[in-house]
């Protein structure tokens, strides 16, 4: 909560993305509702449900790209503001989503990870170094298991150095992909449509061990308590 109002924190990046104030000026207990669409707060012994819709919403009419780019924003309110209001055109959101989220991008690439190892070694500053950057701008698209054991197994004190920096960086912070699939996800989770759920569930069912998986699973556990 906030002085005389409540704000919503995006835990991918840290970032506040929504802020509504109030008449009160003190929030004992907060609960968001099952559909995830509002907030309950009381306040003195007076329940009262908060829509967590921004007052502005921007057009979802234009160009897919434009679009999908604009989910992936580094301005974290801006990019809430979209997610609402793709939430309320549900076709489009699913349609724009299921267009841009290809499952197979998300499996690790084994041998594109061996050979960016061997570059954290290399003798050339510079191979070490983009090596190093590919594996950040990659994110999620490698497993963090293959990270951990990477860096019990060398030898190589570069390397490990290297390595520890990368584990380090995934447990603070998320790469921009990563927090695009996050944010879209939770427009099809909050859409609330059969064909929004029908897409979360075709991603969940997938034998892949990759993050897109283990997202869609979790958001289905959560749509079916609901």
């Amino acid at each position: 909560g906030s002085p005389g109002g409540f704000s919503i924190w995006e835990i991918a990046t840290k970032k506040r993305v929504f802020r509504r104030s109030g008449g009160f000026t003190h929030v004992s207990e907060t609960k968001f509702t099952p559909d995830g669409l509002g907030l309950i707060t009381n306040a003195d012994q007076s329940p009262t449900l908060w829509s967590l819709f921004p007052d502005r919403l921007p057009s979802v009419i234009g160009s897919s790209n434009s679009l999908w780019e604009a989910l992936a924003s580094d301005d974290a309110a801006t990019a809430y503001a979209l997610q609402w209001a793709l939430i309320r055109e549900p076709y489009v959101a699913v349609k724009l989503i299921a267009d841009k989220v290809v499952p197979a991008e998300w499996v690790g690439d084994r041998p594109q990870f061996d050979q960016w190892l061997t570059n954290l070694d290399s003798p050339r500053f510079a191979v070490r170094e983009a090596a190093e950057r590919d594996l950040l701008t990659a994110g999620e698209k490698v497993p963090l298991t293959w990270l951990q054991q990477a860096s019990a197994d060398t030898k190589s004190e570069e390397v490990r150095t290297r390595l520890s920096r990368l584990l380090t960086n995934r447990e603070t912070e998320t790469d921009r992909e990563t927090v695009r699939l996050i944010r879209a996800i939770q427009v099809l989770e909050r859409c609330g449509t059969n064909e929004a759920k029908s897409l979360v569930e075709k991603w969940s069912q997938r034998s892949e061990v990759t993050f897109l998986v283990s997202e869609a699973k979790a958001a289905i556990e959560r749509l079916a308590k609901r």
